[in-house]
């Protein structure tokens, strides 16, 4: 998914923002970080690494700790990862 239409999600169903223009969520670990504090707000728990070349992101809930219920995302840049895992908690299909 390109970088654009990923900050445009977070911006809307992660951000809850309309109407300005997205940050680069997807792009730069500052805006990305934002992400993170917001799902913590939410009651989402988060684990993060880095496998040989990709970064993952898995934001999941204290209360339900199946497989099913983590939502990873991968990619070779962290806060891309960190922006997929955060659309898939909120029931994205990304």
């Amino acid at each position: 998914m390109e970088n654009e239409k990923i900050n445009q999600l977070i911006h809307e169903k992660i951000m809850n923002l309309k109407v300005s223009k997205p940050s680069d969520y997807a792009d730069s670990i500052s805006f990305a970080w934002k992400v993170v504090e917001r799902m913590e707000k939410r009651g989402y728990l988060w684990d993060a690494g880095k496998d040989f070349k990709e970064y993952f992101m898995d934001f999941y809930r204290a209360d339900n700790q199946q497989p099913q219920n983590h939502n990873v995302g991968c990619a070779y840049e962290f806060p891309k990862a960190i922006c997929l895992a955060a659309l898939k908690a909120v029931g994205e299909n990304v």
